[in-house]
């Protein structure tokens, strides 16, 4: 007769033979189990970093923008010429100011560095607001990257309401950005380095962008009769609204470098 006791140990080494192999089938199946979720949480990070760096971007590229924009319209102004001025002042002028976009976030990359020296006929210098600009007697995009352009065509600096326009770039320096800091008293100049246009701040104010009254020669009348310089630009934080400051013309000078660029 077969000893129990044998049996037993046969029938306990059997069982923990099954144990252990549905062990390791266990062990072996549990990484296919566990992978995705694994998959998913990567994925998950993979995406979180991704919007991380897109937030990052889009923070930083308007200061790129500005950065670039203040680099490309810093024109060496004293390579111009008076006789290149006055060349240019026989071109036809394009003043389509419909046909200007806003600046964005993007948009500008195709425009940056792409104006037309052709169409520059004077230049701009606001010493108390470090606004130093050449005028364009056309606007389009590039151009108005690059400095200011003339609102009417057949304007002559020291004659009539001459008017200018150009955009408030985010950044202190950056274009018209300091435009809204102007004072009364204060002195701006015009050029087309055969004599320099004197003028003097005498009024700064909002207006709606419907009142087009603005640009005519008639507004002299406000200003006791004399010719005037007019600058235009956005108003912060109103898309409705434009920002002019107006100044008087004092005197005409002869041009030099020395007193252009002399600050006042």
């Amino acid at each position: 007769m077969r000893d129990k006791t044998q049996d037993d140990k046969q029938n306990l080494q059997q069982t923990a033979t099954e144990a252990v192999s549905e062990a390791d089938t266990i062990e072996q199946d549990a990484p296919v189990v566990a992978a995705a979720p694994k998959r998913k949480l990567a994925g998950m990070q993979i995406l979180a970093i991704f919007i991380i760096i897109l937030a990052l971007i889009m923070f930083a590229l308007p200061f790129v923008n500005s950065a670039l924009i203040k680099r490309y319209s810093q024109l060496n102004l004293n390579a111009i010429t008076a006789s290149e001025l006055q060349r240019n002042q026989q071109n036809d002028a394009h003043v389509a100011f419909e046909d200007i976009e806003e600046i964005g976030i993007i948009n500008i990359w195709p425009w940056l560095n792409k104006y037309d020296r052709d169409n520059i006929v004077g230049l701009l210098n606001f010493p108390s607001l470090d606004i130093k600009l050449p005028i364009f007697n056309s606007a389009s995009n590039e151009n108005l990257l690059a400095g200011v352009a003339t609102l009417k065509p057949e304007q002559k600096m020291g004659q009539g309401n001459y008017t200018i326009s150009g955009h408030r770039a985010r950044g202190k320096g950056v274009l018209l950005h300091n435009l809204m800091d102007a004072e009364i008293g204060s002195v701006v100049k015009l050029s087309d380095k055969e004599k320099i246009y004197i003028y003097r701040v005498v009024d700064a104010l909002q207006v709606e962008n419907e009142a087009v009254h603005m640009l005519d020669d008639a507004q002299m009348e406000k200003y006791g009769n004399k010719p005037l310089l007019s600058i235009m630009t956005c108003h912060f934080g109103k898309s409705t609204s434009r920002w002019f400051v107006i100044a008087s013309l004092e005197e005409i000078v002869d041009y030099s470098d020395a007193e252009f660029n002399r600050p006042d």
